[in-house]
């Protein structure tokens, strides 16, 4: 895995056959997941070259094949598993290590089931972001 932070110079070159998955993430995207998790801005990630994730491959896997056939993965499948890509490189690859929130409570259950229901109804709904 190599991590390019965004507005960083980079060019790779390799001398023999191989392959890789390229997964670019939008700056904004990723700055309000960085929001939205940690309710806090300035976090940045650090640059790696040649390191081994197991998880953010099969990640990248996953979302190649759900691009490849999107006719047989939902819009919510690909967009949770960018989601987890981004609190994964959060938690592991970011110049400061975050402390990710505990939560307590939640909804009532009668709430809890309305919310589950409205999502389970509309899965397949193509949202406008």
């Amino acid at each position: 895995m190599v991590i390019v932070p965004a507005n960083t110079l980079h060019r790779s070159g390799w001398d023999t056959a191989g392959g890789a998955i390229v997964i670019g993430l939008e700056p904004t995207s990723f700055s309000r997941t960085v929001y939205e998790t940690l309710k806090r801005d300035g976090i940045e990630l650090v640059p790696h070259f040649a390191t081994p994730d197991p998880l953010t491959h099969q990640i990248g896997l996953a979302l190649k094949r759900s691009l490849e056939k999107p006719q047989e993965t939902s819009r919510l499948y690909a967009e949770t598993l960018t989601t987890a890509l981004m609190v994964h490189l959060l938690e592991h690859y970011s110049a400061q290590q975050p402390m990710l929130p505990t939560y307590a409570g939640g909804l009532a259950k009668a709430k809890l089931k309305r919310v589950t229901d409205y999502i389970q109804a509309h899965l397949e709904t193509r949202w406008l972001l």
